[in-house]
């Protein structure tokens, strides 16, 4: 009875301090995100918002997760200042057709959109948690979004302590824990990490982020926008994790949809190892050169290509 009444006390005395430290500290820029184009901070589903709603209109946005996140639209003077970057750690295209959606409404959707796909994104399990949008992605007003930003982090960590405390610390796979302590950082749980190259595996595909994909579609062709999807490049070592005949019957369901799609994901230049700071994530000379082939490849509201030589030709 003792330990109940400490347990209780405990839970009690967390769900208290929450909202004190969540409001008075703002630890994740939720309640004062600041306008800022790049965010540095870790709520960035917030701030890239924020900023978006308050600027003027850009001419291009580049959507997607933190591969998308690494593509600088300042490297050229011919995006710099007119194109922005709304890469987001770990977003699938739901969540990024539901950015979309709120930004047509309030008439700040770009003549372009240009969304980073991998295996990864389109893959079940994908986005972050709902607490962490902003409240005109989330439909959520300011009180209801208010309540959520104030508990849901903290209540996520104390399930996710609770799920490991009964099952035990190991039966809990850490890739899937519940997201708790990501959710208290502003950021989603990692996805299983690759399959190994010499095991190929099936490519999972999630219907919801295809029907998402459909959706983002609708809403660019609803808004006179132009769309156009892009395979991020994906590393021999991650392309090995999985089944080619996967892979393309992937890659006809994407194309079906109907919009421009550039194919980076095999280019010949991504198989140097000397191009990848990690599996998934290219190194910064990589990831320009992957900017230049968006910029030549992909129609932009003008549907004239920004670049015509250099490394944005086709690989």
């Amino acid at each position: 009875m003792r330990r109940a009444r400490a347990l209780i006390a405990a839970a009690v005395l967390g769900l208290a301090a929450a909202p004190i430290l969540n409001l008075g500290f703002d630890p994740l820029e939720t309640f004062r995100p600041p306008a800022v184009s790049h965010s540095p901070y870790g709520n960035d589903r917030v701030a890239k918002i924020e900023h978006l709603l308050q600027a003027p209109r850009y001419e291009a946005l580049l959507l997607g997760s933190s591969r998308t996140g690494l593509l600088d639209p300042n490297w050229r003077p011919e995006t710099a200042g007119r194109w922005y970057n709304l890469g987001l750690l770990g977003a699938a295209p739901s969540e990024i057709a539901d950015f979309a959606a709120a930004l047509a409404l309030r008439g700040k959707l770009t003549d372009t959109l240009v969304l980073g796909l991998d295996l990864f994104g389109l893959a079940p399990g994908g986005g972050a948690p709902g607490h962490l949008a902003h409240p005109a992605v989330s439909g959520r007003g300011w009180p209801g979004w208010t309540m959520d930003r104030l508990f849901a982090p903290s209540l996520s960590a104390l399930a996710d302590a609770a799920l490991r405390a009964a099952a035990g610390r190991n039966a809990v796979r850490a890739d899937y824990a519940g997201g708790g302590a990501f959710a208290m950082l502003g950021a989603p749980a990692p996805r299983p990490a690759a399959r190994s190259a010499a095991t190929p595996g099936a490519v999972a595909v999630d219907p919801d982020q295809l029907r998402a994909l459909r959706r983002l579609a609708e809403i660019a062709d609803v808004a006179g926008a132009t769309l156009c999807l892009v395979w991020h490049p994906h590393s021999p070592t991650v392309l090995g994790g999985y089944d080619r005949a996967g892979i393309d019957r992937l890659k006809r369901a994407v194309t079906d949809i109907g919009a421009p799609v550039v194919d980076l994901m095999d280019a010949p230049w991504a198989r140097d190892p000397a191009a990848w700071f990690d599996p998934k994530h290219l190194a910064p000379a990589a990831a320009r050169r992957q900017f230049d082939a968006i910029l030549a490849r992909c129609p932009t509201g003008d549907a004239a290509p920004r670049i015509a030589s250099g490394h944005g030709d086709p690989p």
